[in-house]
């Protein structure tokens, strides 16, 4: 939906979501390895929590915007 309405941070907005998959995936990894779930918490409480509120204030919230306004 970014492509098509030519939303111009489309590009960012994905390599955003990239990112934190790659993060993710890395305490997957973790996790099967050593099942040490504290790691994931420390994950999900820091890195991901602050990505996730910032994520959307900024990215998820103009993209909504900019599809609202294209429609």
């Amino acid at each position: 939906m970014m492509e098509e309405s030519q939303f111009y941070a489309a590009a960012i907005h994905k390599t955003e979501h990239d990112s934190m998959r790659k993060k993710i995936q890395a305490i997957e990894d973790g996790w099967k390895a050593d099942k040490d779930a504290q790691k994931v918490q420390n994950f999900l409480e820091g890195d991901f929590k602050s990505w996730m509120v910032l994520h959307v204030a900024r990215w998820d919230s103009e993209t909504a915007m900019h599809l609202g306004d294209s429609m």
